[in-house]
């Protein structure tokens, strides 16, 4: 099965792979971005030609291990504190010694025992075997079991070739050949417990090169977030790990532990303050709880107030207890302004959009009142095609009262919205008096200003109703808002129109106060308008008739001044009749003198500067002329004229 891969990290930007250690290993090394390390002895090359290289690796003593050294020390490092990341590289020792130097140190080590037993053997010789067992323990040690077993098998034969060229007696050869057994034993035992000590150091330094990798790891990681990190011990409040961004969202320096949060001031949104435990951290360390997305307003050390988006967790061992804490923190400050101002900009274009389409709809219903009212002179009728215009586009009960002769008031026109409120309306068909003066639209139609009643109280229709059977038929109208506004036309109140809201709910405000007076200028012209069409006509009507009044009595003077005339002038007249005549020509020429200064006094009547010349009239000469004077005409027709005076006053005062 072939070996996994070596891990690799990242530090600063820099690819590190670390090799998998113990003997033998073929794979290199990356040191950085500048060199590479190669398994051979004592052997390191450039990894890219022109670049610098972070770390140094240089040879161990001269016997082929190659440890790399960190660029620096990260407490050498201007402002660098505990729980700061460190950065930098991390101290691994890559490579062991080749096997023939292993194996050499074997040699090496037996040979320098053999030669110090030569030469110590009188002084060792109940020791025999200690100058051997020190160099098996020195092979074992460096070289591992390889060169630990063959440091044993060289040691055992020399200290046989010592025991049987020594001067001692054959009868003790038996308890130096145990002794070389238990030599041979515990050298063999030593090579192997040296051997497995060897692994183990080995395996404690991967492990501690991969911790040391995560830590860097995780350092450069917490670099490069954009949020603050801060890990806190659980038990002591010590900060493990921090990064800069901490300080540049706070603006203050973290202090080594978090012993008292009462030091940071944080709000809720309701604008209470943070107790210590109910910070995220405090929370994730003394319960476990996951806090996730919570925004605090804190005061930085700037003293501006900032909005943090805030999460915390807990850290945990293997058995589950509790021991650190972490949490990250957002500066929000910024995307919550631009977020309320993106919503009030959103809210106040969706007002301008609402209230443009409703003044879009406004000046259409003004539009279509306009088209009814000019559609006919009658001013009844146009009103009462207005009500159920008004309905239900701007309210749900839509009355018009005129304004009679006599002050009171006449109901022309009423709509509704709702065909099941027919019997009500019957009810409403007519204005019901108001004899206190108490009804809102009494006081419209004396001053000429708007009413708008927002929302209808069961209070105000009590004051407005002059009755109990009136206040029940506008409790069962079921009144919600209301407007009352007059038909005013050339600053004369001409009557009034009521808007009033029920079963819709709606609540009327003033823009539609203002649609409604519009409406109502609109609909006071058109009656205005009615109304002068009608006098002008009647006064057309007045003309026409007095023109034929004066034809008549222009007409009739005239005939008896033809009649006498002609009679003169033809000479049938006698002789005793010709005075008769003259005096006759002569008074209708008066008559007709008079008339013509009738006709000025009118237009002086309607200058207003008619004076009347007034004096005692004797009425039976007045009566015995205007015979005279017709009498021709009547003869010539066959008509007999006869006067009938009987107790008529003869004078009378007059003009």
């Amino acid at each position: 099965m072939p070996a996994p891969p070596p891990p690799a990290f990242a530090i600063g930007g820099t690819r590190t792979r670390l090799t998998w250690g113990g003997q033998g290993g073929g794979n290199s090394v990356p040191l950085g971005s500048g060199c590479r390390y190669s398994p051979l002895p004592g052997r390191y090359a450039p990894a890219d030609a022109g670049s610098a290289a972070p770390h140094a690796a240089e040879p161990v003593n001269g016997a082929g291990t190659v440890r790399l050294k960190a660029a620096g020390n990260p407490a050498d490092r201007e402002g660098w504190r505990p729980g700061s990341p460190a950065g930098g590289g991390v101290p691994i020792i890559s490579h062991e010694a080749s096997v023939p130097q292993r194996y050499g140190v074997a040699l090496a080590a037996t040979t320098a025992a053999y030669g110090a037993s030569l030469l110590l053997w009188p002084l060792i010789d109940p020791n025999a075997f200690a100058p051997f067992c020190a160099a098996v323990m020195v092979s074992a040690w460096y070289g591992g079991l390889g060169p630990g077993l063959l440091a044993t098998g060289l040691a055992t034969g020399a200290s046989a070739h010592l025991l049987t060229s020594s001067v001692r007696l054959l009868q003790s050869g038996v308890n130096d050949a145990v002794r070389l057994g238990l030599f041979m034993g515990a050298a063999v035992l030593i090579s192997a417990l040296n051997a497995r000590w060897k692994r183990a150091e080995r395996e404690r330094e991967r492990m501690l090169e991969r911790a040391e990798a995560e830590r860097g790891r995780l350092e450069a990681v917490l670099q490069q977030l954009p949020a603050g990190v801060v890990i806190a011990d659980a038990a002591t409040g010590r900060i493990l790990h921090s990064n800069r961004q901490v300080e540049e969202i706070l603006r203050r320096p973290l202090p080594p532990a978090l012993e008292r949060y009462e030091e940071y001031r944080g709000f809720h949104p309701d604008g209470r303050p943070y107790r210590a435990e109910e910070w995220p951290l405090a929370r994730a360390i003394r319960s476990g709880e996951v806090v996730a997305g919570e925004e605090i307003d804190v005061v930085r050390g700037d003293g501006v107030r900032a909005t943090l988006f805030t999460s915390a967790a807990p850290i945990r061992d293997r058995d589950g207890c509790i021991i650190a804490g972490a949490v990250t923190f957002y500066d929000v400050t910024e995307r919550e302004r631009s977020e309320l101002e993106r919503g009030e900009l959103l809210a106040r274009e969706q007002a301008a959009r609402v209230a443009a389409e409703a003044a879009e709809r406004r000046g259409a219903f003004l539009a279509d009142a306009s088209s009814a009212l000019a559609g006919s002179l009658d001013y009844q009728t146009t009103l009462a095609s207005l009500a159920h215009l008004a309905v239900p586009f701007l309210a749900d009960w839509c009355k018009i009262d005129m304004l009679e002769p006599d002050g009171g008031l006449r109901r022309i026109a009423i709509a509704y919205a709702d065909p099941m409120d027919a019997e009500l309306a019957r009810a409403l068909a007519t204005c019901p008096p108001d004899p206190r003066g108490t009804h809102p639209r009494t006081k419209v139609v004396q001053t000429g200003r708007s009413e708008l009643l927002p929302e209808v109280t069961d209070e105000a229709l009590v004051a407005a109703a002059a009755d109990s059977e009136q206040l029940a038929v506008l409790r069962r109208l079921g009144y919600r808002s209301t407007m009352i506004v007059p038909l005013v036309a050339r600053g004369q109140t001409l009557g009034a129109m009521t808007f009033v809201t029920a079963a819709s709910g709606r609540r009327y405000d003033r823009d539609d106060l203002a649609v409604a007076e519009e409406l109502a200028r609109r609909a006071a012209l058109a009656v205005d308008n009615s109304r002068l069409y009608r006098e002008a006509r009647e006064a057309d009507r007045i003309k026409g008739e007095f023109l034929m009044t004066l034809s008549h009595e222009l007409r009739t003077p005239l005939s008896a001044v033809v009649v006498w005339a002609r009679l003169l002038g033809n000479g049938k007249l006698d002789a005793t009749k010709m005075p008769r005549a003259l005096e006759a020509i002569e008074r209708n020429v008066a008559s007709l003198t008079r008339l013509v200064e009738d006709l000025t006094d009118v237009s002086r009547i309607a200058a207003g500067k008619l004076r009347l010349k007034t004096g005692p009239v004797d009425l039976w000469e007045v009566i015995a002329a205007a015979i005279v004077a017709v009498r021709p005409a009547a003869q010539a027709k066959g008509i007999r004229l006869k006067s009938i005076l009987g107790g008529a006053p003869r004078r009378v005062w007059g003009d």
